[in-house]
């Protein structure tokens, strides 16, 4: 018996490790299509642009519920989104690791709860 919950054990580490499908780096690309769309509202970069938007907003939203972060009842949207793109052009060494710790990150420095 004991060797059948040491075989069983050994089965569920491998599923502990988890996928990263968004990281910096891919969002800091999508996060330049954002920069790019804003000033030309180019359709090539719409897609890209529009990705960083859902995904920095959903974070935020995420956040706020969970009361990690206090955003100001008059903030726009363009604030969330340009205070994660500063965060992530301040911390290159950072873009390897998960998109949504990041975004969590830099949400936490703009608008933190008091």
């Amino acid at each position: 018996m004991r060797i059948f919950f040491i075989v069983a054990a050994l089965a569920v580490l491998p599923m502990q490790a988890q996928a990263v499908f968004t990281t910096g780096n891919d969002l800091l690309a999508q996060m330049r299509a954002w920069e790019k769309f804003a000033t030309s509202q180019s359709a090539a970069n719409a897609y890209e642009a529009g990705v960083y938007d859902g995904y920095v907003i959903a974070a935020a939203d995420a956040n706020e519920a969970v009361d990690v972060i206090c955003i100001p009842e008059k903030a726009t949207r363009g604030q969330v989104w340009a205070s994660v793109a500063r965060w992530l052009k301040a911390h290159p060494t950072e873009l390897h690791k998960d998109a949504i710790g990041l975004v969590g990150a830099a949400l936490k420095q703009a608008f933190p709860c008091e």
